[in-house]
């Protein structure tokens, strides 16, 4: 009869817990990793785009990034495209 109530109290202990936000978040990130096509951006696309004049896709990959407000990434953008000018001499 103990291994009935041990075999039903684990079954429930790990529906539980399959089901709950932390098992679902797990889930959906191996899920998101597997299925990526893109590659990984980094700081030097941001640095490239922005050597291509394209300062709002900088912006956009700075935020991804990051996970900063848009203001935030501007600013940061801004100081990088600043840096990159003077360090080039332009």
């Amino acid at each position: 009869m103990m291994r009935i109530y041990f075999i039903v109290a684990l079954g429930v202990t790990l529906y539980l817990l399959w089901h709950s936000r932390w098992a679902r978040s797990l889930r959906e990130w191996f899920i998101n990793q597997g299925a990526s096509d893109r590659r990984s951006l980094t700081m030097f696309d941001v640095r490239e785009c922005i050597i291509e004049g394209e300062e709002d896709l900088a912006v956009q990959i700075y935020r991804d990034l990051f996970h900063v407000s848009e203001e935030e990434a501007r600013q940061a953008v801004e100081q990088l495209a600043r840096s990159i000018r003077e360090k080039n001499g332009s």
